[in-house]
């Protein structure tokens, strides 16, 4: 099967029906591209668990406590949060 969209001018893209029924995605949902070692992307549903971020810093080695606080910082800027909850 070979699904296609388009990319706004704003980056932003919607996905065919027929990918948001098989990933059984809502409005809402958060998905994760995941980069394959052949250079292809994946798609997959994030569920909102600590189990979605399995992956998310692989460096290859076992990380740090100190990279996983700035890999933190680093998406809550990213996501417009800022670096504490105070």
């Amino acid at each position: 099967m070979s699904l296609i969209s388009k990319i706004t001018s704003k980056g932003q893209t919607t996905l065919p029906s027929e990918l948001r029924t098989a990933l059984d995605l809502m409005p809402g949902d958060r998905i994760r591209y995941v980069k394959e070692a052949d250079g292809s992307y994946r798609i997959v549903k994030l569920s909102g668990s600590f189990a979605d971020l399995k992956g998310a810093l692989n460096l290859g080695r076992p990380v740090e406590l100190d990279e996983i606080s700035e890999a933190v910082g680093q998406a809550r800027t990213a996501l417009g949060r800022g670096h504490d909850r105070s």
